[in-house]
């Protein structure tokens, strides 16, 4: 989705420098432990049952976005890519979803195609147009690679049109060959496969090797922009073909698949597919969006499961984290990213869009009038992001208070994040049951309508407990020191 809105809600009194710097507060501004025993909330982590692997928190720059920040004065653009993708002073983001064009033009701020004309047939031998910028994505990518990003998705919103029904990229129609239709021009899947594999090696080309490949956008859903329709089975369909065309080459790119608008549609696609005999071998990721429903139950695969695109479209501008209760707001996102990964058992969470100019909630980052707004919610995916790396493992995870909503993760050097989101109106006390944490200095880390990612004083555990509140309407992040 693409869409923005036109108004903007007031900020939160901070600018976006201010909000990457760090605040100590200590014992007498936040207790580490005040209440009485009997008060405190039990909350038990287990490093020692994992669940899904971790991927990686991302978001997209399609359509042109990324372009938006290349084009920002030095020192700007500098704030934007910091506050996207910096462990020191931003988000620390991990996943980079790029879009893969289909238009013949880029007039307005559609996604140009790497095979613009009609080679007349699908055998003939198409004529290729790579430009080595690819809408801006190219050199955001290399940006984010320079802070570490290693997950590069590109995505199809859309086949070509000569290659569709409808003899469009946009308003829908469905891939030729695929069961179903009937094209005068033929079959153009085998095409539609070498495009794609083209597209990545352009990118090999450049450097970047593109981790994962999608080949449909939101396939439920017919818009006004680059759009192609497609079910379980016409996936399934290409899948068969384009599979072994990719197994063949050289790149190591694994195939996503999916993208439905919701969580119940992309596992009613997933069922439809998985009954084609031949086409769950091709899948390495099963992916889908949060706009119709949230990821609230995992997927019925043993596959990565990814929430790709999720945001609130229909909000005015607002970099709040819990002022009036609305949808954009940074707490209502912190828990929608906890709830992902604890009840959809996903392993990556991305919002749409990262930065752009818009007056609506579609970016975790507003480009508005030579200014630069991070919203709370990019501090939301923060709280995850700055302390859970691709590799980690999700570990358990328990709270007997409803309003504490608790997540658990342990990365690959033995590093652990407790993420804790106290949903009530009161400050909470907890005692945290977390083995190997006697005599350990713990870092932590407290977002909420004043503060964004601020550094509190540390706590040290002692006796496989750690002893610390949580203020009302807040998120804090416990942060254990990698082993050895």
């Amino acid at each position: 989705m693409r869409r923005t809105q036109n108004s903007r809600t007031g900020r939160r009194g901070r600018t976006a420098t201010a909000l990457t710097g760090l605040l100590v507060l200590g014992a007498t501004a936040l207790g580490s432990g005040t209440a009485q025993a009997a008060d405190r909330t039990a909350i038990t982590v287990n490093p020692h049952q994992r669940y899904q692997v971790v991927d990686g928190f991302g978001f997209s720059e399609a359509f042109q976005r990324a372009r938006q920040i290349q084009d920002l004065p030095s020192e700007s653009r500098q704030q934007v890519l910091d506050l996207l993708f910096s462990d020191d002073k931003g988000a620390g983001l991990t996943v980079l979803r790029n879009g893969i064009g289909s238009s013949p033009t880029d007039e307005r701020d559609w996604m140009k195609s790497i095979a613009p004309e009609s080679p007349g047939a699908p055998d003939a031998a198409p004529h290729y147009v790579w430009d080595g910028d690819d809408n801006g994505q190219v050199w955001l990518t290399k940006q984010a690679q320079k802070y570490g990003v290693q997950n590069i998705y590109a995505d199809a919103w859309s086949a070509p049109g000569y290659m569709k029904t409808n003899g469009e990229d946009s308003n829908g129609g469905e891939l030729c060959g695929v069961r179903g239709t009937d094209c005068a021009s033929g079959d153009w899947r085998t095409a539609y496969a070498k495009y794609l594999v083209q597209y990545l090696r352009f990118y090999q080309q450049e450097g970047i090797d593109v981790t994962h490949v999608g080949f449909t956008n939101e396939p439920d859903l017919t818009t006004e922009y680059a759009s192609m329709r497609s079910d379980g089975y016409q996936a399934a369909d290409f899948l068969k073909v384009f599979g072994p065309l990719l197994g063949k080459s050289d790149l190591d790119t694994k195939i996503a698949f999916g993208e439905a608008t919701g969580w119940r549609d992309q596992e009613e696609m997933l069922q439809e597919m998985k009954s084609v005999p031949g086409a769950a071998r091709y899948v390495d990721t099963v992916v889908g969006h949060g706009y119709q429903d949230a990821p609230s139950s995992p997927l019925s695969t043993d596959k990565p499961t990814w929430q790709t695109e999720w945001a609130d479209l229909d909000g005015d501008w607002n970099n709040h984290w819990d002022a009036i209760g609305k949808a954009g707001e940074g707490l209502e996102w912190a828990n929608k990213i906890q709830d992902s990964f604890t009840e959809g058992g996903v392993s990556a969470f991305l919002y749409w869009i990262g930065a752009e100019n818009t007056d609506s909630n579609s970016a975790l980052i507003q480009l508005k009038d030579g200014e630069v707004d991070a919203s709370a919610r990019l501090w939301a995916m923060a709280q995850f992001s700055r302390f859970v790396k691709p590799g980690a493992h999700r570990v358990a995870a328990e709270s007997p208070n409803s309003l504490l909503g608790v997540s658990a993760f342990e990365n690959k050097d033995g590093s652990v994040a407790v993420q804790v989101i106290n949903n009530g109106h009161q400050n909470a006390s907890t005692d945290l049951a977390l083995p190997g944490v006697n005599g350990v200095s713990v870092k932590r880390y407290l977002t909420n309508e004043e503060h964004d990612l601020s550094a509190l004083s540390p706590v040290r555990g002692a006796r496989g407990h750690l002893t610390a509140d949580v203020p009302a309407r807040s998120m804090v992040s416990f942060v254990l020191p990698a082993k050895g």
